[in-house]
């Protein structure tokens, strides 16, 4: 991976490799070494309509979050920040940053910092078990900085919205019916269609969450079987058509 060039297609991203080999290896310092290189490395001269530029933006943005994970466990809180401030706005990436750098920011005491972060991850659609962990992770925040009543009153609103939702999945488990595999997988598709849309998790949040390839090998099988089922039994009606 080392001679590959960095002027490479393939040299931004073979460096990371590199960069995740020695991390498998155990050997942090240099791991590190690796990202932290990646993600200053200027940006190509590529026109932005070329799909390279994407790829290129992506692995340096990776690389920061891998550096500044590194340093954090190091316990180099600044360098840490400089890292995931390499990661820019509108990102995909951006909501782990953000999340992550909460956790920064407190450990620095910097608890209005800390605060924003949250807020950050929970206003770009952290979903499923982040959603409630940064909801809690912000009312414990306004604790910190004791501001009291909006620490009570998002506590709050978690607490009834998790009521709430408690009860739409006692209603849902119940209305699965006789086809269990179906109805995760009609899920996992509204999940996947409402994503932009969510701003709690409903009842495809839920369950579509513990979706993986098991399940997906089961909801296969199960259609598979009631489908063919289906095609036997209309293959039997011509077939006695055609007999009378």
């Amino acid at each position: 991976l080392s001679r590959v060039s960095s002027e490479s297609v393939y040299g931004s991203r073979a460096a990371y490799l590199a960069g995740v080999l020695f991390v498998e290896a155990g050997d942090l310092s240099r791991a590190e070494r690796w990202f932290s290189a990646i993600m200053d490395w200027p940006m190509l001269d590529l026109d932005e309509a070329n799909p390279r530029s994407a790829v290129e933006r992506d692995v340096r943005e990776v690389a920061a979050l891998s550096a500044g994970r590194l340093r954090y466990e190091r316990g180099d809180l600044a360098g840490a920040d400089a890292a995931y401030r390499k990661i820019r706005e509108g990102s995909v990436h951006e909501r782990d940053a953000c999340w992550e750098r909460a956790y920064l920011d407190l450990e620095r005491d910097r608890g209005v910092g800390a605060l924003m972060r949250v807020q950050c991850v929970i206003d770009l659609g952290a979903e499923g078990a982040r959603s409630v962990d940064a909801r809690l992770f912000r009312a414990s925040l306004f604790a910190h900085l004791g501001r009291y009543g909006e620490a009570i009153e998002a506590f709050d609103v978690l607490h009834g919205r998790l009521e709430a939702e408690g009860a739409l999945l006692e209603r849902t488990l119940t209305g699965i019916g006789d086809e269990p595999a179906a109805f995760l997988f009609d899920a996992m598709e509204r999940s996947a269609a409402a994503r932009h849309l969510a701003t709690t998790p409903g009842e495809a949040t839920f369950l579509a969450d513990v979706w993986n390839a098991e399940v997906d090998q089961a909801y296969r099988i199960d259609r598979g079987v009631r489908f063919a089922n289906e095609d036997l039994s209309s293959f039997r009606r011509e077939i006695e058509a055609v007999e009378r």
